[in-house]
């Protein structure tokens, strides 16, 4: 706990001096020509309209000017400055509480009040600069805006992010000179609150390139191969690895670069109080039905319900629980504004997983957690996806199947919208002898399912009877687990999942089945030679028979039809069908009587 609060503190200390240290090193910034904290209060301000609704207001100990709106159509300003001002640079914290309409102005004039106004909603724009730019300034989370106005060039910076570099052709005459303006407003939608505070402007001869400031994360770094959990047995890797490698050495990059997550959000304990490293994650792992999916892959989900069951004994009170993320990106910038906005990724490379947690200029740091290794250009710059764990307080309900790799799955939800991705997790490569390797498997993501039904449907082009798992987890991240079977290669598998996340015994997995279908199941069954040819043939026959009763409506005959069948196939011998066909098949017959 003490080390977390020293980190808070460091990232606390590093946003406020965030602005000065930058300017510092700007070697275009000038003259300071205007500054305001408004602990002095307002007498550097000209309100011009919502005097009764702008206010100061103590937030973290300091003082913010800003104003709450509870009704729509509204529009308040206040401005300050000297309308002579031309070219400078205007700096502040923004943080908005509620709503999306937040506004600055630029050189305004009693004269042509609305000349340059950005408008900082979920698409920022300005009069006179076309196209919009896509932003979500996060809503209770403190930003910093910049302003750089060199003649009629515009740039503007979101938390040291270059949005906007624009140069106006379309005004006439021209905005070149002005003073500062600061707008709350509503339209239609309503609330808006949004507060302001170390307002700053200076001078400028051109506009400003931003110094990239160095970030490093507090990460621990970890190896694999560390004593005393590099000697450990890795996952239950006896059953899937050769004897000369079963261990956290070979196969713990995951493993270990999830500990290294767990440990900068300050989980260090395991709910039992014993220390959190990789070693004792792994026995964690292996105690849970989802610890680990296939054959030796972190299920990431699990972490995530370990990071709420552990966080009241490592004295966390700042989220309730670590939120998993995969992002099926490969773009630098996307990992970049992670880390900027102080969370590493897991970083998927082929084969093997790193810590993403610093950025210096455009060099990725990293934390490897076996080779040495200190920068993602050691991997060229490129990566496969990106995990990233989010504090929350929000639920960490999902649907999580896991298959072959060569099935293709399709999820809708009871509208018939598709929901969820899948995709193929690449294999992991042993980092001891990269000859050897796990196997890729195929799974499906369904963040935050709502309570319905809905529509699973796999396929393959390979025949074969094929085992697959659907993960089930509610609100606090709890899981059960439901096994599956799909008869692939002639036609699809088709199954309604009802998913409860406020109670997860009530959730159900069932095939939908016709009674063509079950003719189809027992040809195949007969083509992989899991049924004796002569007793599919009978089958079949009863199967037909059953049809023409239901084409007739004769529901009653087909219904006693289908439960002597079902008897005849649970006393047949092996000799005619096998166990896992006889069990698909009876399956099938459970589904269509309840169906009638």
């Amino acid at each position: 706990m003490f080390k977390k609060f020293w980190v808070l503190i460091n990232i606390l200390f590093f946003s406020l001096l965030f602005s000065f240290v930058f300017f510092a090193e700007d070697t275009y910034a000038s003259t300071v020509l205007f500054d305001d904290d408004f602990e002095s209060g307002l007498g550097k301000w000209t309100v011009l309209s919502g005097a009764g609704l702008w206010q100061l207001k103590e937030i973290n100990g300091s003082m913010w000017f800003g104003a709450r709106i509870n009704g729509p159509s509204t529009i308040i300003d206040a401005v300050a400055g000297d309308t002579s001002w031309t070219d400078y640079e205007f700096e502040m914290d923004i943080y908005p509480v509620e709503g999306v309409d937040r506004n600055i102005r630029t050189r305004w004039t009693p004269e042509r009040q609305f000349c340059n106004q950005f408008h900082l909603n979920p698409r920022i724009h300005m009069d006179y600069i076309d196209p919009n730019v896509d932003y979500n300034m996060t809503n209770n989370v403190v930003h910093h805006v910049r302003v750089a106005l060199v003649n009629n060039n515009y740039k503007l910076y979101i938390d040291n992010q270059l949005l906007v570099d624009n140069t106006i052709t379309n005004q006439v005459p021209p905005c070149l000179n002005g003073s500062i303006g600061l707008t709350v407003s509503t339209g239609a939608a309503f609330p808006t609150e949004v507060w302001f505070d170390n307002v700053v402007v200076r001078s400028l001869g051109e506009a400003p390139t931003p110094t990239p400031t160095p970030i490093n994360l507090n990460v621990p770094s970890l190896k694999q191969t560390s004593s005393p959990w590099g000697s450990q047995l890795y996952d239950n890797a006896i059953s899937w690895a050769r004897r000369s490698s079963r261990t956290i050495s070979s196969w713990g990059c995951a493993l270990t670069s999830a500990t290294m997550i767990l440990n900068y959000y300050g989980l260090n304990l395991l709910p039992s109080g014993t220390t959190l490293d990789p070693g004792s994650l792994n026995t964690w792992l292996k105690s849970q039905a989802d610890g680990y999916i296939g054959n030796g892959f972190v299920n990431w989900l699990a972490i995530s319900r370990l990071s709420k069951l552990a966080k009241s004994i490592n004295g966390i009170t700042d989220f309730d629980a670590l939120e998993y993320e995969r992002k099926w990106t490969s773009d630098l910038e996307v990992l970049k504004n992670d880390i900027k906005d102080l969370k590493p990724d897991i970083v998927e490379e082929p084969g093997h997983f790193v810590v993403a947690r610093g950025i210096d200029d455009d060099v990725i740091n990293i934390n490897d957690p076996y080779f040495d290794r200190q920068t993602l250009a050691d991997y060229s710059n490129i990566f496969l996806s990106l995990g990233t764990y989010n504090p929350t307080s929000t639920d960490l309900s999902y649907i999580m199947l896991v298959t072959g790799p060569d099935v293709t799955i399709n999820s809708k939800d009871e509208s018939l919208n598709n929901v969820g991705e899948s995709f193929i997790q690449q294999a992991m490569v042993n980092d001891i002898n990269p000859n050897e390797a796990n196997s890729p498997i195929k799974i499906l993501y369904i963040p935050k399912p709502e309570k319905q039904n809905y529509e699973l449907s796999l396929s393959s082009s390979n025949n074969q009877l094929n085992s697959f798992k659907t993960y089930l987890y509610n609100k606090d991240g709890t899981v059960r687990i439901l096994d599956g079977k799909a008869l692939l290669g002639l036609n699809a598998n088709n199954y309604k999942l009802f998913f409860n996340k406020e109670n997860l015994l009530a959730s159900t997995l069932e095939r939908k089945i016709t009674i063509d279908g079950f003719i189809k199941d027992v040809t195949q069954f007969r083509n992989l030679k899991m049924v004796q040819k002569d007793f599919a043939k009978e089958l079949i026959y009863f199967a037909g028979k059953i049809k023409e009763d239901l084409k007739i409506r004769d529901k009653k005959m087909a219904k006693s039809e289908l439960k002597f069948l079902q008897e005849m196939l649970k006393k047949s011998p092996t000799i005619l069908i096998k166990k896992e066909a006889k069990d698909f098949l009876v399956s099938d017959i459970s589904y269509l009587l309840k169906a009638l």
